[in-house]
């Protein structure tokens, strides 16, 4: 058997994200996520339901899901495989809009459950099983029926792959600029340390040598000479 990595958007949807996936989803969440009196979710209603994007002009998806908890609270509850501008916003947008409408979200969430390891198990080693365990939670065992790649068409398992290498490039160019700003950074610094000592040598030649000569010891400009004067 050969199974989805359920870490990119296009996998962890097909997993969690449908309907018939809701009981799955509900463990998942239940899992990962200790709410308010130690309460467990009731119903889930997913607000973005699962569809197979579009292999052309393809654009970060993500799943939000509105949870019910037993005492009667509904959570918000939002998923997304990649961080990017205005997220914060979004979630806060989200939170107020639900606020308004007398919704009151749990504020403490905390990784904490006996079950969380297997689930994080499933999401980080899912692409790399063989075969379905026997001595795991039951919820995850239908997550990997889903995951099977066998049970996949063509055209799902190229999406699959587009998205594993949209996430790859992301995370590469992220990982590119950032080392190419402390290269600029650091030839950066270093250029202006060796401009300001030699402002610092031309200062103190300035009660000895004319401007010419000063500035072709140092090899700043005549006028830069002039002006500390």
């Amino acid at each position: 058997m050969q199974f989805l990595d359920v870490r990119t958007d296009f996998a962890f949807k097909k997993v969690f994200g449908s309907i018939e996936s809701k009981e799955i989803l509900i463990s998942f969440l239940d899992a990962i996520i200790v709410f308010p009196d130690d309460q467990k979710i009731k119903d889930i209603t997913i607000v973005d339901p699962y569809s197979i994007p579009m292999i052309k002009g393809m654009k970060d998806t993500f799943v939000d899901v509105k949870a019910v908890l037993e005492n009667g609270k509904t959570v918000i509850v939002e998923m997304q495989v990649l961080n990017h501008d205005g997220f914060e916003k979004r979630i806060l947008y989200n939170a107020a809009k639900n606020y308004s409408a007398q919704l009151k979200k749990g504020e403490k969430y905390h990784l904490l459950n006996p079950v969380i390891e297997q689930w994080l198990y499933f999401l980080k080693h899912a692409g790399e099983l063989s075969y379905i365990p026997d001595d795991i939670d039951i919820e995850i065992q239908k997550a990997l029926n889903i995951a099977n790649k066998a049970c996949m068409s063509k055209e799902e398992l190229e999406v699959q792959h587009k998205r594993k290498d949209f996430i790859y490039i992301q995370k590469a160019s992220i990982s590119l600029a950032e080392r190419t700003g402390m290269k600029k950074g650091m030839k950066t610094g270093m250029k202006r340390g060796i401009e300001q000592e030699k402002l610092h040598i031309a200062k103190n030649l300035l009660d000895i040598l004319d401007d010419e000569t000063i500035a072709l010891k140092t090899g700043l400009s005549v006028e830069t000479i002039a002006s500390l004067r």
